[in-house]
Parts: C-alpha cells; sequence; structure tokens
C-alpha cells in the first residue's frame, strides 16, 4: 500500500462533476481545476499520481493536458465514445476513457492502480 494518500487532480468545467469526483476520491488530496488554464498551471507546480480531466473542456481538450501532466494513471471522462485518433494511446495505456456518467467502482479501481503503482516506486 501506498505510504499516504495520493494527490490527483481533477479537471472538468462542471462544478456538479467535480464535486463528485472529488467526494469519490475522499481520503486523498484532491485539487480541482475547472480548465486547461489552471490545470496547466497546477501541473507545472505540483506532481501528481492521477490526474482525471473532461475531454471537451470549454478551453481545450482534456487529452492534451493528460499528455503533459506524466501521471501515473490518466483518465478521460466523456460523454461520448473515444475516437479513432485515441486508439493507439489507448492501447498502450497512456490513459484510461471513462464514458460518463460514470460509476464509483470505475474511478476506485483506476485510483487502487496508481496506488500500487505508487508502491511498488
Amino acid at each position: 500500500m501506498p505510504t499516504g494518500p495520493l494527490r490527483i487532480l481533477v479537471v472538468d468545467d462542471q462544478p456538479m462533476v467535480a464535486r463528485a469526483l472529488s467526494r469519490m476520491l475522499h481520503g486523498h488530496v484532491v485539487h480541482i481545476a475547472d480548465g486547461l488554464g489552471t490545470a496547466y498551471q497546477l501541473v507545472k507546480q505540483e506532481t501528481y499520481d492521477v490526474v482525471i480531466a473532461d475531454h471537451n473542456l470549454r478551453d481545450g481538450c482534456g487529452v492534451d493536458l493528460l499528455r503533459a501532466a506524466h501521471a501515473q494513471v490518466s483518465v478521460v471522462i466523456s460523454g461520448a465514445p473515444p475516437d479513432e485518433r485515441y486508439d493507439d494511446d489507448l492501447a498502450s495505456g497512456q490513459f484510461h476513457w471513462v464514458n460518463k456518467p460514470f460509476r464509483r467502482k470505475t474511478i476506485d479501481a483506476l485510483v487502487a492502480q496508481a496506488a500500487r503503482q505508487e508502491s511498488a516506486a
């Protein structure tokens, strides 16, 4: 098990979604950004174990942030399935795609994956 709580960044421009994820992630250190501008500032200042970003943010694409953040586990949340331009990223495990509405057990499993990677490091 990890030595402490994971550092998790949640990026979503819908406050209800961000709050719901924050509640699901209780017990971890959770930072919330409402767009890419704030999120990019946070990833420059902090290292995150998990980054969860909405695909369609009002100021850009969450996938671009995930590629820049270099978190142990990167998750795209979206109301639509991924298109073929992300096939290689998904196949390589660079990030995970979770459709909205998402289930807590799905988020818990991805956070547990990051915890296992953290404890192995």
